[in-house]
Parts: structure tokens; sequence; C-alpha cells
């Protein structure tokens, strides 16, 4: 595929853009589709007016970021391509100076007058007009709240985080406080002098319950014996105010009593937030022909590298895979979807294709530790530069990642803070 083909790219997120930067680069006509007016993706606050009971909806909520949101990994983690963050920046940025970085990298890299605000993607089908006759290669139609047009190749960067990941609500449901998720938490006020129990011991879980511990009267924060935990587990009272203690999973509810898997019963609860992580957008069910979001509904699959459709290669998406540096990932996986659109990079057959990204998806779904997940994708992380003949980032990444590790276990509540690499 020539690089004068038109490539449509939805999401003007941080993928959206590093992709549309990386494929302008490369000669193609790019157009992204943003269903929101602001471009930034999840790094773009938004406000809510009221307090979210999931058992109401969730619709209309694009974005998880809260006021007080800061980077829980390191900004040597976060590189934009060529476009290095200003000197004065912390080394775990707050999301509005992330953001702020992404503006400037747009704007740097003239993505602005490509950008189709207020276009929320609906379907995906191939064009009528088109087909493999004559030589030429299929080209696609998208259909957005605004309008319909064709392209030759779609790459959907609209993320992993997009969508809040929801347990079996079944048992829940007879809870008769306020039941929410992460997805639309906008800050510990709403939470003053209550009794709080949280699920999830992840970053959101993690951040949230020492956040609330400052306002809430008292703070449960609830994982089952498999949960991944970024700090080192304390079962004594902790947080803000020593009111902040960790126990067993949620296994169900009875009015505002919420009852645990080794029996334990947390009495009087007003709020049960699930902090039970994000998925993409449902709506890519019916987008890729034959891709379905995984059994853990963490990413899409089956997808060759994670990145491309099995048959139909000149439709990819990117982030399909745990990475604690996704910036860099979404740099590499544009460099790969140019190279290939470019003809520089031979895939090989669909029947190849198929059958890797099945044994992918295969070692990838479930409980599946995050260690493992981690070094999976830091070797595809590693593959992909290479196929793209860019230096491989995982040394520096998994070295920085470490360091800040180091700090979060050993100073769990200021290390954001501290100089970095300080002991």
């Amino acid at each position: 595929m020539s690089a004068n083909k038109e490539v449509a790219i939805i999401g003007a997120g941080p993928a959206g853009l590093i992709t549309g930067s990386i494929l302008k680069k490369a000669g193609f006509t790019i157009t992204l589709f943003e269903q929101r007016n602001c471009l930034g993706g999840s790094w773009a606050i938004q406000p809510l007016s009221e307090l979210i009971d999931i058992r109401d909806g969730l619709s209309g909520i694009y974005c998880p970021t809260y006021p007080t949101l800061r980077c829980n990994v390191p900004r040597q983690t976060m590189a934009l391509p060529d476009f290095p963050y200003p000197d004065d920046y912390p080394c775990y940025p707050r999301h509005d100076e992330v953001l702020s970085q992404l503006q400037r990298f747009a704007e740097h890299n003239g993505l602005l007058p490509h950008i189709r605000f207020n276009h929320r993607f609906l379907t995906l089908e191939a064009s009528p007009k088109s087909g493999l006759t004559n030589g030429n290669p299929k080209r696609w139609q998208i259909q957005t709240s605004q309008n319909s047009a064709e392209f030759d190749a779609v790459v959907f960067c609209n993320s992993r985080y997009y969508y809040p990941k929801l347990p079996d609500l079944e048992p829940l449901l007879s809870f008769t406080g306020r039941l929410e998720h992460s997805f639309s938490y906008r800050g510990p006020a709403a939470y003053r002098n209550q009794r709080i129990a949280l699920v999830g011991t992840g970053p959101s879980g993690e951040d949230l319950s020492r956040e609330i511990s400052h306002c809430a009267s008292r703070v449960f924060l609830c994982a089952h014996s498999g949960s991944r935990e970024l700090h080192k587990p304390i079962w004594k009272p902790y947080g803000a105010n020593q009111n902040l203690t960790r126990h067993r999973d949620v296994i169900a509810c009875n009015g505002r009593t919420v009852i645990l898997e080794n029996g334990e019963k947390l009495q009087d609860i007003d709020v049960l937030i699930l902090c039970t992580g994000y998925q993409p957008d449902p709506v890519f069910r019916q987008a890729l022909p034959g891709i379905e979001l995984s059994g853990d509904k963490s990413c899409m699959a089956p997808l060759y590298l994670n990145l491309f459709h099995p048959v139909h290669p000149e439709l990819s998406a990117t982030g399909m895979t745990l990475a604690s540096a996704p910036f860099i990932l979404y740099h590499c996986q544009a460099e790969v979807i140019a190279g290939y659109l470019k003809g520089k990079i031979q895939l090989p057959t669909a029947q190849q294709r198929l059958f890797a990204a099945e044994q992918v998806e295969l070692r990838s779904s479930g409980r599946v530790n995050f260690s493992v997940r981690r070094k999976i994708s830091m070797k595809q992380l590693d593959q992909l530069a290479n196929m793209a003949s860019i230096p491989s980032p995982v040394k520096a990444t998994v070295e920085a990642l470490a360091i800040s590790n180091k700090q979060r276990l050993k100073y769990p509540d200021h290390y954001r803070d501290l100089p970095w690499g300080s002991e």
C-alpha cells in the first residue's frame, strides 16, 4: 500500500495523536475522528454534575480522570515521539500537565486541522464500491454521528481505558447504598463522614482509597487473594486518619451490609466503589469483523501482534496489550502500522497471522499474573521496535519502572513527590 493512501484514526487521545503524527510524517492523508469537542482522550477531564450509581447507567461519561489525578508511572515512560517534556515538569505529572503536553504535541505536528471533533464512531463496513477487482485494494466505510467517509485503512485508537469493566453485578444489586465505579469518581469531598468500601487493589483502588480516607469516617479496601497489588499489603489501619483497612473480596450485599468471601461483614456502608478496571468501547464488538473483546474484557482479540486484524491488516487497533508505558507502545505500534501500509514491513499469511493471534489470546486472557503480563508486553514491544527498525525502548522502560516501583513500595503515600531515584 503506497504512502498516498487515506487513513482514518478513531480517537484523538494519546494513541490517536501519536499514530497521527507518525502516519502524517510517513506521507499518508490522515483524518482523526474524536467524539468529544477536545483532544486528549482520558487526560481531558470531564466534570460531572452529580454522583453516578452504575445501576442507572453510565452513558455520556467518556473519561475516568478526576481533578487530583497524577500519573502513577514516571514521565520517562510517557515519552512522545521527538517531543520531550518541559524541564520544569515533575517526574509524575498531573493530568492537566499531560494534557497540555498533548496539546503542544498536536500543534507542533500540525494535527489540529486533521481532527474532526464531535464525531462519534458508529460503524465500519467494507465499501460497496470497492474490492479486490482490477487489483484495487479494499476500502472501508466509516459511519460517524456526523457523516460517512471511505478510507484505505483504519486505526482504532480509542484505548482500553475507555469504558468501565464490571464484575457480575447480580450479588451487589441488593446493596441499598450508592454503587459506583471509579470511572465516575471526581474527588473525595463527596464521601465526607461516610463509610466507604472499595473493590480492587489496582491503581484506582490504591489511589482512591488513600484520597478518600482524608474525608470519609471509615474506608475498607477489598480484593480477592490473587488481586494485583501495587503496594505491600498492610494489615493494620493506615491512611490519612488511620481509618483505612484492607479486607477480602466482596461476594454479596444485604441492604447496607457488605459480605466478604471470608465471612466478614462490613456494616452500614454508604457507598460501594468498584475499582475493577477498564475496557475498550463495547461498540468494537461489532466494529471489526470477527474480532471480539477478550474473555477478561481487557482488550480485543484475536489481533496479530495485538495490533492487526488477522484477515484484514489494513485495520488495526492500538493499545490492546497490557503495558506500563502506553505512550511508548503507541509509538512503536504506529511505526509498524506505517511500515506495513507503505509496504516496507511484510506480514505472514492470513492463516499464520490468525494462528499467532489466537495463541497470544490464550496466553493473555483471564487471571494472568501481572508480572507475567508485563513480560509478555515488553517482549512484544521489543518485537515491534525491531520490525520498525527503531531503537528498542524496553531496557530504559524496564529500568525506569523498576526505580518507580521501588519507591512506590517504600513510600506508598508520597512516592510521586520524591526526587527521582532517591532511596
